[in-house]
């Protein structure tokens, strides 16, 4: 036969450390959801760089073909000297 006391106790015990793991599991996975919002935020912020470096680097390549272009008319270098990227 069961005791019930014992069983009512350790059910309860029982419920107790299930209570405690999903608190550790919530805890955990609001960790993990802060991390990644700190994550995209750094993404973001990269991918704005990139964005910046780009258009850099598509300006100095006008440029560089504008100085190379100048140079090309006023004949102080022939187009077979030229190298572009």
């Amino acid at each position: 036969m069961i005791d019930l006391k014992i069983f009512i106790e350790s059910t309860h015990q029982f419920l107790n450390n299930c209570s405690d793991l999903m608190m550790e599991i919530t805890e955990q996975s609001n960790e993990a959801v802060n991390k990644i919002a700190v994550m995209e935020s750094q993404i973001l912020n990269i991918n704005a760089l990139v964005d910046k470096l780009k258009v850099a680097a598509e300006q100095l390549k006008q440029q560089s073909l504008k100085v190379q272009n100048k140079t090309i008319s006023t004949g102080s270098m022939d187009e077979g000297e030229i190298e572009l990227f």
